[in-house]
């Protein structure tokens, strides 16, 4: 049976490796080696799997602020799909005789 303490240092892991590897740099060697976003992914897949294993009064509260916790993360840092959204609609609606520069990712 998997415990509280476990999945939450699992998904506390993974939202630092994610950090590292998505936003803080994509130059961060992974750990494992490897292809580091099939390695985070298949690691994320898992983590959150067990986590439907706790009482859904455990497991709910943990996945919401996991999952938003990395959905803030990515969008504050600009990579985000609404940013990268918003920044394609911008470019494809500015006529081709002036320059759109997208957002800059935001550094915190």
């Amino acid at each position: 049976m998997t415990h509280r303490s476990d999945v939450v240092t699992r998904l506390a892991d993974l939202t630092a490796r994610v950090w590292e590897r998505v936003i803080a740099g994509p130059g961060i060697a992974p750990d494992p080696p490897g292809d580091a976003e099939t390695i985070l992914s298949i690691d994320t897949y898992h983590a959150v799997w067990d986590s439907y294993s706790l009482p859904p009064r455990q497991g709910i509260p943990i996945r919401r602020a996991f999952i938003g916790t990395l959905a803030s993360s990515v969008e504050l840092s600009g990579i985000g799909p609404c940013g990268r959204l918003i920044d394609g609609i911008v470019t494809a609606l500015t006529p081709h005789d002036q320059d759109h520069i997208p957002s800059p990712p935001r550094l915190s």
